[in-house]
């Protein structure tokens, strides 16, 4: 695929062809808004099935477009998938805290934006390539928490300092959404309160122990 390159506002592309021309801007801007549409499609029915029953042709109908147009996109369901996941929980989840000290903003702010997506972040678990970027995001989080220890003089290789780690990562997690929300009806707003109250407190607790 020929690359395209903004064009210059002083006017068509050069005979030398290093400057797209409008019509190739315009070609590319359909295909982003045609990709768009399916994600999103993809987005709302995971919000209205379960995601086992999203098939390619029910994205198509959804989105406007025909079959052959979702394939060219998305290969296969799993794509479709990890699509919606990464470019509508990502966002969200990528929002990590600079200290301990403000997990619990960092934790209210992520998980109301995931409030309004829960039927999506269900799905990520259904999904292969979705519990793989779910994976792949816990590494990332996991790996800041251990800098921020770090920082505050806690080895996160010790006993007590992987202990907090491995809870911590639980607590914040969007599985714990999941479980407060589905399982105890807890709205996500007193969810993010209540397990950045209880990190709070076992880091405490930590730091606490470490100068025994």
């Amino acid at each position: 695929m020929r690359r395209v390159e903004a064009t210059s506002p002083a006017g068509p592309a050069s005979p030398s062809g290093s400057r797209g021309s409008p019509g190739s801007d315009l070609r590319a801007q359909h295909r982003a808004a045609t990709r768009a549409r399916i994600v999103r499609a993809v987005s709302d029915l995971v919000a209205e099935e379960h995601p086992a029953a999203i098939s390619v042709p029910a994205v198509a109908r959804k989105a406007g477009v025909g079959v052959a147009t979702v394939y060219r996109y998305f290969p296969t369901k799993e794509a479709l998938l990890d699509a919606a996941a990464t470019e509508v929980l990502t966002p969200a989840a990528q929002r990590l805290p600079q200290s301990f000290a403000e997990l619990g903003p960092g934790l209210r702010a992520t998980w109301s934006e995931l409030a309004d997506r829960l039927p999506l972040v269900r799905g990520q678990m259904a999904s292969p390539v979705g519990r793989e970027l779910h994976r792949r995001r816990w590494q990332a989080k996991h790996a800041l928490m251990s800098e921020l220890l770090e920082a505050d003089g806690i080895d996160p290789g010790s006993e007590i300092g992987r202990r907090l780690l491995g809870v911590a990562d639980v607590l914040t997690s969007s599985t714990a959404l999941l479980e407060l929300h589905d399982k105890a009806g807890v709205d996500p707003a007193d969810a993010a309160e209540w397990c950045a109250w209880a990190v709070h407190t076992l880091y405490a607790a930590t730091r606490r122990e470490t100068r025994r």
